[in-house]
């Protein structure tokens, strides 16, 4: 969990990992979220399939400075059941239920983001930096690390085109890598 500096402004941001929603609208997902607001910095987990909205994941408090490990998985193609999992490591804190969603499962993704507050796109919280490791996916019969699949780095931009968080290569093992914030649009 990074720890967001609350003397920028108000911000949010949210690290994720998801299923789908690179090129259709199913998307499941479950992550974190990292806020400042009226210089209070907040932090929780929270699910989301679209196209409903997130659900907070109540008495799950998280700290910065918390390892966190989410996993999605998919239990039954037949059903479309999934098990969405979030631990925090640090304090020996589980979230672990199924749902049944159906997902084209056209893409795994590992996210750092802006979120929507009240229908637009949030300012961003300066969040430093967050390292996303032990990435791995299981596509049809393979299972491997991003770096054994085709894989895109993203630089998250204003309208200006300002960068305003930025994703490393990945690490050696090709199961990793850093996002860190730039500037606060």
């Amino acid at each position: 969990m990074p720890q967001v500096n609350t003397t920028t402004g108000d911000g949010y941001s949210s690290a994720w990992v998801g299923i789908g929603g690179q090129i259709d609208k199913t998307l499941i997902q479950i992550g974190t979220e990292h806020n400042a607001h009226r210089g209070v910095e907040s932090y929780h987990a929270w699910y989301e399939m679209l196209p409903d909205y997130a659900i907070r994941i109540e008495n799950f408090t998280l700290a910065p400075g918390d390892i966190v490990s989410a996993s999605i998985t998919l239990i039954d193609p037949e059903t479309n059941e999934w098990n969405m999992q979030i631990v925090d490591l640090t304090n020996d804190k589980t979230f672990n239920q199924n749902f049944v969603y159906n997902s084209t499962r056209s893409s795994g993704e590992w996210i750092m983001e802006r979120v929507m507050v009240n229908g637009k796109i949030s300012k961003l919280s300066d969040f430093g930096s967050i390292t996303f490791t032990n990435c791995w996916i299981d596509v049809g019969n393979t299972r491997g690390v991003i770096g054994n699949f085709t894989h895109s780095r993203v630089y998250m931009t204003n309208d200006q085109l300002t960068t305003l968080a930025s994703a490393s290569t990945l690490n050696d093992d090709g199961e990793g890598f850093s996002v860190k914030y730039a500037k606060r649009d």
